[in-house]
Parts: structure tokens; C-alpha cells; sequence
């Protein structure tokens, strides 16, 4: 299902030994220099931006509190950080018009 498969990306199930979710890891490296231009050429930005949609779909879907595998407050907040990381440089705003 979809949403499993989204919040996997970002906050991924427990496991043995426990996986580093993708998101954490391109954090991880927001520092680097190229980092935004990177994440521009990608087309990062307003895919970011559709995950915090999609979350929001899930957060409707469900109103009760989730299950701890469905939780999308802290899949929420990585994403959050990642787009203000990518967002700081000027360059993005024309791109997430």
C-alpha cells in the first residue's frame, strides 16, 4: 500500500540490526556545498512538498491516534527539516512556484 510505502522512506519499520531511514541520510549531508543545487536538479523541492500533502491524506484518513507504524509526526517533521534545509537558498522559490 501506498502509505506503508511512503512512510517507510522516512521512518522505516524496526528492524535487526535498524536501518537509517533515506531521508536522515540526505540530511545527514545538507551541510556539503552543493548540496541544495543537487537537490534542485532533482527536483526535490516540490516533491517534498507532495510528501507533506500525502502525509496530511494520512492524517485524515486516520483520525484515531495511529499505530506506532503508521505515525506521521515524526516522518512529518524530517521531511519539514529537509525542505527549510533545501528552501534557505533563494533559488528555490522560483522552482516551487
Amino acid at each position: 500500500m501506498w502509505k506503508e510505502r511512503l512512510l517507510s522512506l522516512v521512518v522505516p519499520p524496526p528492524t535487526d540490526p535498524p536501518t537509517t531511514p533515506p531521508l536522515s541520510i540526505l540530511l545527514s549531508y545538507s551541510s556539503h556545498p552543493r548540496f541544495t543545487q543537487k537537490c534542485v536538479e532533482n527536483d526535490l523541492p516540490p516533491n517534498l512538498l507532495h510528501c507533506l500533502r500525502l502525509l496530511r491524506v494520512i492524517e485524515m484518513q486516520n483520525p484515531q491516534p495511529p499505530p506506532q507504524e503508521m505515525s506521521t509526526v515524526e516522518a512529518t517533521g524530517l521531511i519539514s527539516n529537509l525542505l527549510s534545509t533545501v528552501c534557505s537558498d533563494t533559488s528555490v522559490g522560483e522552482m516551487m512556484r
